[in-house]
């Protein structure tokens, strides 16, 4: 079966970003919700792209093509020609913005993942990475789409049905549940990895209500309104059998507030963990923090994402 992969990724600091997000962005109160949706760190880039593309040429090199899906900008280390010669696509937002282009710009990862499975010639079943979203070990085909058909899920088993205060994305998690016509009661939460995705859950919603699939792209930053499109489709395929589930032993996660609160040798230990045979794919959620404690991060990232790629320029 052909499976391509989809990554995002922005340049925050791009002059060109900088005045954009400046132009829509409003004044937001400390520790409020639209402070958490447009704090600099969404927007930073922290390097992690470099070695997410390099994991999935190490250790997915059966992938058909790799999108790179970015707001009309190229990273400083990317060879284009050799990228392409090896299966790497860019992709614009405003191609799979195409007829909606009154929405964009967009800094909202809620609303491009609305509109990312409409990038031309994209493989029925994909991939979806954020940048810092990694590989650290051998994958197969199987590890995320089973022989049979179904698509593996990675992930927890929750019942959200009595929470009445609910965290920022969570509320979006569960409305994508909601627009899935699942149960709050029988909610899969997934870890916070490589997401298996597939198109015809989100294409076939989208033929049958486009003005849904718009008003939930329309929020420049993130919303606490908005559907999650990844927990739509994962629920979409759970209401038709369509999915196998298994537990998130193999990927580890460097989330947010984890990060914050440990301590630096908490942090090499997690970092130290991604070599071990059964761990096959980690998220740092907070490069910047992890950097601070883990100087050589980067270093302990590279032996777990394997050699650089061709399309590197500045490799030694």
């Amino acid at each position: 079966m052909d499976i391509d992969a989809v990554v995002t990724w922005v340049d925050g600091a791009d002059p060109a970003h900088m005045a954009a997000r400046a132009r829509f962005q409003q004044a937001a109160e400390p520790g409020s919700e639209l402070d958490l949706a447009t704090k600099m760190r969404r927007f930073r880039d922290n390097g992690e792209l470099r070695h997410c593309l390099r994991s999935l040429r190490n250790h997915a090199p059966w992938l058909r093509t790799i999108w790179l899906l970015t707001d009309d900008q190229t990273p400083d280390f990317l060879d284009i020609e050799i990228a392409a010669e090896l299966g790497v696509r860019l992709v614009s937002h405003r191609h799979v913005f195409r007829g909606h282009e009154d929405l964009l710009p967009t800094f909202n990862s809620l609303s491009i993942e609305t509109m990312l499975w409409r990038i031309e010639g994209l493989a029925e079943r994909f991939l979806y990475l954020n940048d810092d979203m990694m590989l650290t070990g051998p994958v197969e085909p199987g590890d995320f789409f089973a022989e049979d058909g179904r698509t593996v899920l990675r992930g927890r088993w929750t019942d959200a049905s009595a929470k009445t205060e609910l965290a920022f994305h969570e509320e979006n998690k569960l409305r994508g549940v909601d627009r899935a016509a699942g149960d709050r009661a029988r909610y899969f939460s997934p870890g916070h990895a490589v997401y298996p995705m597939r198109v015809s859950p989100l294409a076939e919603s989208y033929a049958a209500d486009p003005a849904g699939f718009v008003d939930n792209a329309r929020p420049r930053f993130r919303d606490r309104g908005q559907w999650w499109p990844v927990s739509f489709c994962h629920h979409r395929l759970l209401a038709n059998h369509a999915v196998e589930t298994r537990d998130a032993k193999d990927v580890v996660h460097f989330p947010v507030g984890w990060t914050a609160k440990a301590e630096p040798k908490e942090v090499a230990w997690r970092l130290w963990t991604l070599r071990k045979p059964h761990v096959k794919m980690t998220c740092v959620n907070f490069m910047e923090e992890v950097l601070r404690k883990a100087p050589d991060a980067y270093e302990r990232l590279a032996v777990a994402t394997g050699p650089a790629a061709p399309w590197e320029k500045d490799a030694a």
